[in-house]
């Protein structure tokens, strides 16, 4: 019957994508038989996979999670780091779970990207498919497909500042962060990533409130560095992350010297085009 009718290409797209989550499950089983840490995996998320919603995101977290980091609980590591920043934007209940599901299936399409030529790339178009055929994730997919896009306007779409969603750009300060994290650089080198990628990458300010809440855990302090709000600045301080205007333009570079002339013009922009809050100095 004409209802019942679905166009071709579609039919053979989420036939590729059934394909390729069923390969991705047998990785899985694989890995269960080294690792019994893992045994509960293999049992029942196929299954759980077509029951809703909640266990779809579930499935394709911890299959991301164990299948691209080796580490079931990465995915969720990285929804508590953005849930937080997300709280620290005052979002609304629903946006902040928006980022906490856009954080949990960040890396889904990368189990069915064939060709990953940047390790920094996310290739949402690659899950968005399946995650549409889900009622609830269906309303999200749109912005899903946001995840490659950068702050300067460098992604795949060429969108730039906001125009991308300030929960994509949430999310993916989250995820570079654990990005490199889990490759075991040290925290002075991950300070050096994400300061050289904050207004390119990144949204300078969603990298200045990961700063922040990365403080609160007390990371910087064998550095002796710590992050200060801009009101409290100093003359002497020097800066170990480059300061931003909220629109993205870097007003100081990482390493500069503070005196009293360039605070007062600190102060005297950010009451008119306002400045990042946070930001790292060196400890004296």
């Amino acid at each position: 019957m004409p209802g019942h009718l679905i166009d071709k290409a579609e039919y053979f797209l989420l036939k590729d994508s059934r394909q390729k989550l069923d390969e991705a499950m047998n990785q899985v089983a694989d890995l269960v038989s080294e690792r019994k840490k893992y045994a509960f995996v293999a049992k029942s998320l196929k299954e759980k996979l077509k029951s809703d919603n909640s266990a779809a995101v579930e499935t394709l977290e911890i299959l991301s999670s164990i299948i691209i980091k080796n580490d079931s609980f990465y995915c969720r590591k990285v929804a508590s780091l953005a849930k937080a920043a997300a709280e620290e934007f005052n979002l609304e209940p629903n946006k902040l779970k928006i980022v906490e599901t856009l954080s949990r299936l960040h890396l889904s399409g990368l189990l069915f990207a064939e060709n990953k030529t940047d390790e920094l790339m996310f290739y949402p178009d690659k899950a968005v498919f399946l995650i549409e055929k889900f009622s609830e994730l269906k309303k999200i997919s749109s912005v899903f497909k946001d995840l490659d896009e950068c702050f300067d306007g460098s992604g795949p779409n060429s969108k730039t500042g906001k125009k991308i969603s300030l929960e994509i750009r949430i999310v993916r300060a989250a995820a570079f962060y654990y990005n490199f994290y889990y490759k075991n650089f040290t925290v002075g080198q991950i300070l050096e990533k994400l300061n050289f990628l904050s207004g390119k990458a990144l949204d300078p300010n969603c990298v200045s409130v990961v700063f922040r809440l990365l403080d609160k855990k007390d990371l910087f302090s064998e550095l002796k560095i710590r992050a200060v709000n801009v009101k409290k600045l100093e003359p002497g301080m020097i800066l170990k992350s480059a300061l931003f205007s909220k629109r993205g333009a870097m007003l100081l570079p990482s390493g500069t010297k503070l005196d009293q002339k360039l605070i007062d013009k600190i102060v005297s922009f950010d009451l008119t085009e306002s400045v990042a809050d946070t930001i790292l100095i060196n400890i004296k």
